[in-house]
């Protein structure tokens, strides 16, 4: 990273403080927007990442908007001006620091019609599969398909799936919980029919 252009100085001073903050939130947060630029800053991993965010609700931040996140080292690619201006809307930021706590894990089986068309036909297949096939042996098949499109789910002995969630990085999983504010409630994922996949 280039350490002599003092924009990118000055940004990666305030970068670490906002790091610094979320590290010492008690548990999993996400900074409230930055007043001018509206950039988001969560950490995953040992990374401080950022996205824009461009709706008053922190709650409508979308899993394509976090996969798009950057890091520190792609500012340095930016224009020193907006470096400045970066820097400037953080340290505004830094002035009244808000966090938002990150919710509980949600199944993605309780919010089916929020997934891509691929996996809503895939959990179509499971539930005619498991109307019609060993529950178990049904579930252990699609979660092989489920996990090559990132994604994947538990299943008991009794063969009925609960938990759909994404796989992989610790990003993602930021991805699938979504930021949510300290009130949300969480189904509790219970269904009417046990034998059959939340839909």
């Amino acid at each position: 990273m280039p350490t002599s252009n003092p924009a990118f100085h000055r940004l990666t001073e305030a970068w670490n403080r906002v790091h610094q903050a979320l590290a010492s939130q008690q548990g999993p947060a996400i900074t409230t927007p930055t007043p001018a630029l509206r950039q988001v800053f969560f950490v995953a991993g040992d990374n401080c990442l950022t996205v824009a965010h461009t709706t008053d609700q922190i709650t409508e931040l979308t899993d394509k908007a976090i996969d798009s996140a950057s890091r520190l080292d792609a500012a340095a690619n930016l224009s020193p001006d907006y470096q400045h201006q970066l820097a400037s809307d953080m340290e505004a930021w830094l002035e009244r620091p808000a966090f938002v706590p990150i919710s509980a894990p949600v199944d993605l089986f309780q919010r089916i019609d929020d997934l891509p068309l691929a996996i809503q036909d895939m959990i179509d297949d499971l539930n005619t599969a498991l109307e019609q096939d060993d529950p178990y042996t049904a579930c252990r098949e699609f979660q092989e398909r489920m996990e090559s499109q990132s994604y994947t789910f538990d299943y008991g002995l009794d063969g009925t799936p609960t938990n759909l969630r994404k796989t992989a990085s610790t990003l993602t999983a930021l991805a699938e919980h979504g930021p949510g504010e300290q009130t949300r409630t969480v189904d509790d994922g219970e269904d009417d029919d046990p034998g059959m996949a939340p839909r």
